[in-house]
C-alpha cells in the first residue's frame, strides 16, 4: 500500500511538471506573438530619420584645389515608415552624395536641397525630406599644392607576458602625399594612423590600418590606408654589472663610492641578448637631498628594445677627498 501511494505521488508530480512546462511554453509563445505585433506597429508608423552622408565632387580640375566653405558632409532629416528604413530604400542616399562640378561652371554655389530632391524618385519613394543642412554650399578653386609627409604610428601595443618588439615597426607606405591650398598644408609636418587597440600579442602582426581623416575638408590624401608590420619575439631576463660614473661635485677634487658598480636587471629580446652589454648603459651617481650621506643612482643612458629596467642598489655610500 505504501509503495502504491509513493508511486501515485510521483506520477502526480510528473504530470504537474508537464502541465507547468506546457503553460510556460504557451506563455513564451504569447510573449513572442505580442512582440512581433509591437514591432509591426512601431515600424508601420512614420518616423524621422537623421542621415549624414559625405559629399564627393566629380570633375575637379587636375591642377586646381577645391575649397569648400562648409564641411564636405550634408545632414538631412527624412520622414517615412520604419519599413522603408529597414529595407534600405534610402541606401543610395546614405552612401554618398555625388556632385558633378561640370554642372556648376557658371556659378560657385550649390543648392543642396534641389540636388537631393533631384535624386532618383525610386530612392525617395514614400520618403519626405524635412530638413537639409547646409542648404547651400559655396566653393571656389585655387592653385593645387602637394606635399609628402611621414606617417606616424602612435597606437599603444600591449604584448603578452615575456614578449616584446623585435625590430622597429615598419609601415608601407611610410609617407603620404597631401594636396590642397598652400596655406592649409604648409603647417602639416606628419600624418597619424587612426589609433587602434593592440593587446596580448605574442607573434608577428600584419595590419591594414586607416589614416586619420583630414580635419580640414580642403586637404586631401593621395591614399588613406597603410600596412603596418610589427615583429614580435620572446623576451628573457638579463643581469649585468655596470660601472657607476660620478657627477661633478665642486669644489671637491675627488669622490670615492662604494660599491663602484651597479647591477642592472632587465628584459631583452632573445635576438639582442648577446649584443647588449655594459657599454650600452651609463649609470650616474648624484646628490640626493633626502639622504645627505649617500648618492642616488640614476640611468643616464639605456638602449632601446629593453623592458622593466631596474638598478640595484638605489643608493651608494661615498667619501670625499678635499683638495
Amino acid at each position: 500500500m505504501k509503495k502504491l501511494i509513493i508511486a501515485f505521488i510521483q506520477y502526480y508530480k510528473e504530470v504537474s511538471r508537464r502541465r507547468i512546462r506546457r503553460r510556460f511554453g504557451l506563455f513564451l509563445f504569447c510573449i513572442a506573438v505580442a512582440f512581433v505585433f509591437w514591432i509591426l506597429t512601431v515600424l508601420g508608423k512614420n518616423r524621422h530619420f537623421d542621415i549624414q552622408v559625405p559629399i564627393v565632387f566629380n570633375n575637379v580640375p587636375f591642377d586646381q584645389a577645391l575649397l569648400v566653405d562648409n564641411s564636405r558632409h550634408v545632414s538631412f532629416t527624412v520622414e517615412g515608415s520604419g519599413w522603408f528604413f529597414l529595407k534600405s530604400k534610402i541606401q543610395n542616399l546614405s552612401d554618398t552624395l555625388r556632385i558633378d562640378l561640370n554642372e556648376y561652371e557658371n556659378t560657385r554655389e550649390i543648392d543642396l536641397i534641389k540636388k537631393i530632391n533631384s535624386i532618383d524618385k525610386i530612392t525617395l519613394d514614400k520618403l519626405v525630406i524635412i530638413d537639409v543642412s547646409p542648404a547651400k554650399l559655396k566653393f571656389k578653386f585655387e592653385k593645387k599644392n602637394t606635399k609628402k609627409v611621414p606617417i606616424i604610428f602612435n597606437s599603444k601595443i600591449q604584448y603578452s607576458k615575456q614578449f616584446g618588439l623585435k625590430n622597429k615597426i615598419r609601415m608601407s607606405p611610410d609617407s603620404v602625399v597631401i594636396s590642397g591650398p598652400q596655406e592649409d598644408i604648409q603647417s602639416i609636418q606628419n600624418w597619424e594612423v587612426n589609433p587602434v587597440n593592440i593587446v596580448d600579442i605574442a607573434d608577428d602582426q600584419n595590419l591594414s590600418l586607416s589614416l586619420k581623416p583630414a580635419e580640414n575638408s580642403n586637404v586631401l590624401l593621395a591614399n588613406n590606408k597603410v600596412a603596418v608590420y610589427i615583429s614580435v619575439e620572446k623576451y628573457t631576463t638579463k643581469r649585468i654589472l655596470v660601472p657607476i660614473h660620478i657627477k661633478a661635485m665642486a669644489p671637491f677634487e675627488k669622490i670615492a663610492i662604494y660599491p663602484q658598480k651597479a647591477e642592472l636587471t632587465f628584459l631583452v629580446g632573445i635576438s639582442k641578448y648577446k649584443s647588449i652589454n655594459e657599454n650600452a648603459f651609463r649609470v650616474i651617481a648624484v646628490q640626493e637631498k633626502k639622504s645627505r650621506n649617500k648618492l642616488k643612482l640614476k640611468m643616464d643612458h639605456a638602449p632601446s628594445g629593453i623592458q622593466n629596467l631596474a638598478i640595484a642598489p638605489h643608493l651608494v655610500d661615498y667619501l670625499i677627498y678635499n683638495k
